[in-house]
This record gives C-alpha cells, sequence and structure tokens, in this order.
C-alpha cells in the first residue's frame, strides 16, 4: 500500500542554525540577527524551528559583507587572568590595554592570576568567550 511518503520527504530540509553560521563565519550573533531582518525573507531564506532560527540554502549569500563591511569577524585578543569570581564559569582578565573584562570559560577554579589566555573572541563590549583548551589542573596548561 502506497502512502506517497517518500523518503526524501522524511529527512529534514537542509538548513543551518544561526549559532552554527555565527561559528563557523565567525560572526556575531547579534550582527547575524541584524542582517537577517533587513535582507531576509521569512520562510524563504530563513525559518523558525522551535526556539532556533534556521538559515535556508541560498541565504548565506544574501548576507555576505557588502561594500560597506557590515560583517565584520569577532575581534580576538590575548587576555591576562587579573583574578576569579564566585561565579564557576567566569573570570576576570585584563586587555592589553589594561581595561578589565569578563570571560566566559568551562571551569574558572581552574585558572589563576596572571594566566595568559590566547585567541579569547569579544562576543559583546567588556565580556570575551575563550574556546581553548583548559588547564589540565589549577594554574598547569
Amino acid at each position: 500500500m502506497e502512502t506517497g511518503i517518500t523518503d526524501n520527504d522524511l529527512l529534514p530540509p537542509a538548513g543551518l542554525r544561526e549559532s552554527e553560521v555565527a561559528e563557523l563565519t565567525g560572526v556575531s550573533p547579534a550582527a547575524l540577527k541584524k542582517a537577517r531582518e533587513e535582507r531576509l525573507v521569512e520562510d524563504v531564506d530563513w525559518e523558525r524551528r522551535g526556539r532556533a532560527v534556521v538559515y535556508l540554502p541560498g541565504a548565506l549569500e544574501k548576507i555576505r559583507p557588502g561594500a560597506a563591511g557590515e560583517l565584520q569577524p569577532l575581534p580576538e585578543a590575548d587576555l591576562v587572568v587579573s583574578r576569579t569570581v564566585r561565579n564557576p564559569r567566569l573570570v576576570l582578565a585584563l586587555e592589553p590595554d589594561g581595561t578589565e573584562v569578563r570571560v566566559r570559560v568551562r571551569n574558572g577554579a581552574l585558572y589563576c592570576p596572571r594566566m595568559t589566555l590566547k585567541n579569547c573572541k569579544r562576543v559583546a563590549p567588556g565580556l570575551y568567550l575563550f574556546q581553548g583548551q583548559p588547564p589540565r589542573r589549577r594554574g598547569h596548561w
């Protein structure tokens, strides 16, 4: 008995989640959201699947940086840990100019003052994300 449903109908339509696009391109999620609102059409270029925003094929070509270069990669910096805080996922660090910023890490208890965090990505003003390998034990890379 044939129902008219093929194997292709059971596969999810191709697309990348907004978080995956941000990670692959190095563009901040806020810049992607702004470009999506200005240049893309819902259900044609992107759609919502639950709470996730999924970019459909062809959408990335429409939001690539134009002549003005609206989408810039996230800036990276080498930071030096200044102190730990009670939040286990956060440490305070110094930018090269001496400004104290927050850095998201996996386990803040492993970091000590004066440890260097290489290639931290800036995700917001005053907030960085460290994606490298965490120390093996407290204070030791």
